[in-house]
């Protein structure tokens, strides 16, 4: 019983580790898109494409600040044709 337990709340850490690594992967794809918005909009979809599919792999949770981080982006962008993640 023990092991079981103490398997969950490792499994548990990992799980909060790995969603902290992908939410600072995601602010990074993010701000590069936010840099290049300008200059190179197609480099800035494919930053904010990126960073959708990412966001799917997060904890429901954690996704509240990403989810503003990509809003962002995509006004940034100034196109309809984005979809919302």
């Amino acid at each position: 019983m023990m092991n079981h337990r103490r398997n969950t709340e490792k499994l548990a850490e990992l799980r909060a580790k790995t969603d902290r690594q992908l939410l600072a992967l995601i602010a990074s794809t993010v701000n590069r898109g936010l840099r290049v918005a300008s200059a190179l909009p197609a480099e800035a979809e494919i930053a904010y494409s990126e960073a959708c599919a990412l966001l799917q792999l997060i904890a429901p949770s954690e996704r509240e600040r990403a989810t503003h981080q990509l809003a962002r982006l995509r006004n940034q962008l100034h196109v309809s044709t984005l979809a919302a993640c």
